[in-house]
């Protein structure tokens, strides 16, 4: 396929979702760099490109939120903002896989293979659900603890003023109430 054949499938893709976009980039800003900040085409441009989003991991993700009583939109808002579905990612800190968990984690979870969509879905979910409990469903602290351990959040007694937490929690909460974050597989 050459990539003026791909070019013009993707402007055929944008064509279908511009009436659901009044503020839509073109395929060329995309291209260019100039795209900003405008759109949710942006990531529908790349999950089409990279053959990667929600959609790939949408039956392990609804399984296992169904097993551990979540939202399915919270599980993929954490999954994008933690590796952006890639199930290889390694975070500069050592977090692992698409939900991102430390080594530690893995143990604990007992996670033989963090890279395994499957396994690092479930023990993710699990570990967030367990959050959850242990901060009695205060979602804002449990995300915090996912991103900043909860012994942090403890100790700082809400939130931790770490712009890096402090950003995600407001990445994963925009993403799971807003909208922000469109990947199709809800």
């Amino acid at each position: 396929m050459s990539i003026q054949s791909v070019l013009s499938r993707i402007e055929q893709i944008q064509d279908r979702f511009d009436s659901f976009w009044a503020n839509t980039v073109s395929v060329k800003q995309v291209i260019k760099g100039e795209e900003g900040e405008k759109s949710s085409f942006q990531k529908v441009l790349k999950e089409v490109i990279s053959g990667k989003g929600a959609s790939d991991y949408s039956s392990l993700i609804n399984t296992y939120a169904q097993k551990y009583n979540l939202d399915s939109a919270l599980i993929e808002a954490v999954i994008n903002t933690e590796s952006d579905f890639n199930p290889e990612a390694v975070s500069p800190k050592g977090a692992l896989g698409l939900m991102q968990l430390m080594p530690a984690t893995v143990r604990e979870l007992g996670v033989t293979n963090p890279f395994d969509p499957a396994q690092n879905i479930e023990g993710g979910t699990r570990y967030l659900r367990s959050l959850l409990d242990e901060f009695k469903g205060d979602l804002p602290l449990a995300l915090a603890a996912y991103n900043a351990g909860a012994k942090t959040v403890k100790e700082q007694g809400g939130i931790p003023p770490f712009k890096e937490t402090q950003d995600y929690v407001k990445k994963v909460l925009g993403d799971y109430r807003g909208g922000g974050f469109n990947g199709g597989g809800r």
